[in-house]
């Protein structure tokens, strides 16, 4: 039987839902830190120095900001508990 390029398409969505629905989350997550880190390396070893000094001062202000955030709600966590009947 000689399947058409659309057979063939959808035939793929079936097997790839497939592997999704049998594989263990914890691979999953394995795969994609990988593909992560493969992707991170490539963009480090093409950027230029501008490039890299530019997303380091972005990731350390979103860095710093999510601190802030953090040590906000802890604040205002501590003072609902000190309102709290």
């Amino acid at each position: 039987m000689i399947m058409t390029p659309e057979e063939l398409r959808e035939l793929e969505v079936k097997i790839a839902s497939d592997i999704l629905n049998n594989i263990q989350f914890s691979l999953v997550y394995q795969l994609i830190s990988l593909e992560a880190h493969t992707r991170a390396k490539k963009f480090v070893s093409e950027a230029t120095e501008e490039e890299l000094a530019e997303v380091k001062k972005k990731m350390d202000e979103a860095e710093a900001a999510s601190i802030k955030a953090e040590a906000e709600a802890a604040a205002e966590a501590k003072t609902e508990d000190k309102t709290a009947p």
